[in-house]
């Protein structure tokens, strides 16, 4: 229930790192890995996915490096955004407005992708043009950020990765038996292995 701006913007500071993680994580992973990454690995074949899992290794890190010395500093500064933090941190208005641009740059790209994704997804499904797909996923967004804040978006985000893990366990196994790269890949491996040997 949201009591406190705090409550709004950053869920009374009442989730887990797992949970936050996850909700972090899962809405570009879903919309980029449903419709960017299968095409981009199909155009440039299997190792692109290493890219990816190189992603979020790098996000993961970042998590456990940044995320407990972030949360500390916001407790003692009572700043809930990076911009806010750092300005109190090291007293610089200019670090303020410098940091609010990056990350709405970085953001601006990042909502981009996903929302293009996403209007991907209505366009095929719905049979309407990609720009009404565009103003169809704003509005949905708007509405559901500015009523439910940071708590109904991490609950749900976090819902959909589960979703997603599910999914992920279930259909690449079967993939790879449709295509016959299981035992190919063990092959390999033997082969490789008798070559070190």
């Amino acid at each position: 229930k949201i009591k406190k701006t705090s409550d709004f913007y950053v869920g009374g500071r009442t989730f887990g790192g797992l949970f936050f993680t996850l909700s972090f994580v899962a809405t570009p992973v879903s919309s980029s890995t449903s419709s960017g990454a299968a095409s981009t690995g199909y155009a440039f074949g299997v190792y692109q996915f290493w890219a990816m899992g190189l992603g979020l290794l790098a996000s993961a890190v970042a998590f456990i490096m940044l995320g407990a010395p972030m949360r500390r500093m916001s407790v003692r500064t009572g700043e809930i955004t990076v911009p806010g933090m750092l300005e109190a941190r090291y007293e610089s208005p200019g670090l303020r407005v410098l940091s609010t641009v990056l990350l709405n740059v970085a953001l601006l790209l990042t909502l981009m992708s996903i929302y293009s994704h996403v209007a991907r997804f209505i366009q095929g499904s719905m049979v309407l043009s990609f720009e009404a797909g565009v103003i169809i996923i704003g509005i949905i967004c708007a509405v559901y950020c500015s009523l439910g804040g940071f708590m109904t978006v991490a609950t749900t985000a976090s819902m959909g990765a589960y979703f997603l893990l599910v999914v992920i366990l279930i259909t690449t196994p079967m993939a790879f038996c449709r295509i016959g790269c299981i035992p190919n890949i063990f092959d390999q491996l033997r082969e490789w292995v008798s070559i070190m040997i």
